[in-house]
């Protein structure tokens, strides 16, 4: 998308990137649950890993379409970015902000994910449905602020690290607010909605913040490396946050879990604002 795209409508890009990734995540349950109940849990295993397969199909058939040679960065590289090699990149601290960025809000993400159900069950006492109506809602919600956030990319009166604090922030504050059981019952789906909202409108602004850093630090020719490893933070993130925040809902401490999403969307706050989008020496 980065070299495809021109730049005044690469934030709708991400922002239809973003929404379709939320569909996926919705309809996942769904459709394996279906097709357990039709084929096994072996079916639905062959099933899934049929998509990405049908994906990867899909991708070698239509590169030669989609691909647009003529807009890639060809200049022959610099001598610093000789001498810096393939692995230079990753001494640049603002592709480590970008990689725990990643890392901290997705692993909220993850959270969520893995314990909305039993969480939801427990402190908010919904049934199964309600509970996971709330982890539905937090999705739909995130697809509708990425179709928002996608025009907030186009206003140059505020920059992407403050529309993605300001976002974030409002989605810790509603992660908070559940985690104090103020508002009770079904109230987790409508606040579990408004989380998503604002995870959802910081999302395109967030990808064209790691656009900007890169090219400002290093480049368009690392764009590949630099999206790569800081996306890494995202499975990362998914992967160790509930190992971490698990044993909490063993002895009871559900809503301390909440607590843990708003601290890992707050410390997400602070790594944006630290990424930099000012141009270095060696970018030039």
């Amino acid at each position: 998308m980065n070299y495809n795209i021109q730049d005044r409508f690469l934030g709708h890009a991400f922002a239809w990137h973003n929404i379709t990734g939320n569909i996926g995540w919705a309809i996942c349950p769904f459709f394996m649950v279906t097709t357990a109940g039709w084929f096994g849990w072996r079916g639905a295993a062959f099933a899934a890993s049929s998509v990405a397969l049908i994906v990867l199909v899909i991708e070698l058939l239509f590169r030669g379409v989609f691909s647009r040679d003529s807009v890639r960065d060809t200049t022959p590289p610099t001598p610093k970015e000789k001498e810096e090699g393939t692995f230079g990149f990753l001494r640049v601290p603002d592709v480590w902000y970008c990689f725990m960025f990643f890392f901290f809000t997705s692993g909220a993400f993850g959270v969520l994910q893995s314990f909305s159900q039993t969480i939801f069950k427990n402190a908010y006492h919904l049934n199964l449905t309600g509970a996971s109506a709330a982890l539905t809602a937090y999705l739909l919600g995130a697809g509708a602020g990425a179709l928002i956030g996608g025009f907030l990319t186009n206003q140059h009166k505020i920059s992407s690290n403050r529309v993605v604090a300001l976002c974030l922030t409002f989605a810790a504050v509603m992660a908070a607010i559940l985690a104090s059981q103020i508002l009770s019952g079904y109230w987790a789906v409508v606040l579990m909605c408004l989380m998503g909202l604002g995870t959802g409108v910081a999302a395109p602004s967030r990808d064209i913040m790691i656009r900007g850093a890169t090219v400002a630090k290093l480049g368009k020719k690392s764009f590949g490396r630099v999206y790569g490893f800081t996306y890494c933070g995202m499975d990362v993130g998914q992967s160790l946050t509930p190992i971490f925040f698990g044993p909490l809902l063993d002895v009871g401490m559900f809503t301390a879990v909440l607590f843990g999403v708003a601290i890992l969307q707050t410390f997400a706050i602070f790594t944006a604002l630290r990424v930099s989008t000012q141009s270095s020496p060696s970018a030039s």
